[in-house]
């Protein structure tokens, strides 16, 4: 972005496209309200589940415990979660990041880190994805940077998230 104003109006507009659209998504079913760590939807409603500035950004907050019934319950109804940005209020790494990774794969889930190009907050540039057990990572097509895995203390590459999985 190249100013801060830029990104002001750039941020404004995407509300004012939001707000514009609420009423119809509403009526439409595209709107629906819900909380975590429980929501109301079937198992594998969804292709992709995305938790933008909640998850991690509230590591103050939000639990640990919290943290994994979220994910494991954004999992259940969608085969891949994406969860941005994994840093807390104060700009530093989420203190949950590490034993959310390890208690997911232990779980079996395949968990990477991947850096993207929307940075708002300095250093706010990675997202988790997190994906159910028995997927493999599998990089979207157009993801910005390179996917990398957090592999857990003597785990081997294969099925769960280490390095082989790429």
């Amino acid at each position: 972005m190249p100013d801060p104003e830029a990104l002001g109006r750039l941020r404004l507009a995407a509300m004012e496209r939001f707000l514009f659209d609420y009423p119809a998504g509403q009526r439409d079913g595209r709107y629906v309200p819900d909380s975590l760590p429980r929501l109301g939807f079937a198992d594998a409603t969804f292709d992709l589940a995305l938790c933008s500035h909640c998850l991690f950004l509230y590591s103050g907050r939000l639990t640990l415990d919290f943290h994994l019934a979220s994910i494991r319950e954004l999992c259940r109804v969608a085969a891949e979660t994406r969860i941005f940005p994994l840093i807390d209020l104060a700009g530093r790494p989420s203190q949950h990041i590490t034993p959310v990774c390890a208690k997911l794969r232990d779980e079996g889930y395949a968990v990477s880190i991947q850096k993207v190009d929307y940075e708002f907050v300095k250093g706010g540039n990675e997202m988790m994805v997190v994906r159910g057990e028995g997927h493999r990572f599998i990089p979207s097509p157009g993801t910005p940077g390179e996917a990398r895995f957090i592999p857990s203390p003597g785990t081997p590459g294969e099925g769960k998230g280490g390095g082989a999985d790429l």
